[in-house]
């Protein structure tokens, strides 16, 4: 039983330390400070995708952007498609479409640019 409630108090204290490294802005920093970028955009992408999947929308938004634009290759585009998508989902059309038209520039032969094309022509029949 001691070791069960030291093992508790270990679990704890590391939920504690994380959550304060990330809200302090400590994580971000050294995300930053990393040297290897297909590292951090993938960290960032998972993230923006686990926020949102807890309901923290700004968070997730946030997250996403920052991987769609701070980083290149498959994983920022990946990263614009899943933040158009969550756009919609808070209901902002207006900022998704704006996306979409931007996202669609960039990468027009993307696995997810013939969905997002659909849903721009669904946002400019007023769907």
């Amino acid at each position: 039983m001691k070791k069960f409630i030291l093992f508790l108090i270990i679990v704890a204290a590391a939920i504690f330390w994380v959550k304060n490294f990330v809200l302090s802005g400590r994580f971000e920093k050294y995300l930053d400070s990393h040297p290897n970028p297909a590292f951090n955009a993938k960290v960032e992408y998972i993230w923006g995708i686990a926020l949102n999947m807890a309901g923290h929308n700004a968070s997730s938004l946030y997250r996403l952007q920052r991987a769609a634009t701070k980083y290149e290759g498959q994983i920022a585009a990946d990263a614009w498609a899943e933040y158009i998508r969550v756009l919609e989902d808070t209901g902002a059309r207006g900022k998704a479409s704006e996306q979409s038209a931007l996202f669609l520039e960039k990468y027009p032969n993307h696995e997810k640019a013939d969905t997002i094309r659909r849903k721009m022509s669904y946002y400019h029949q007023g769907l």
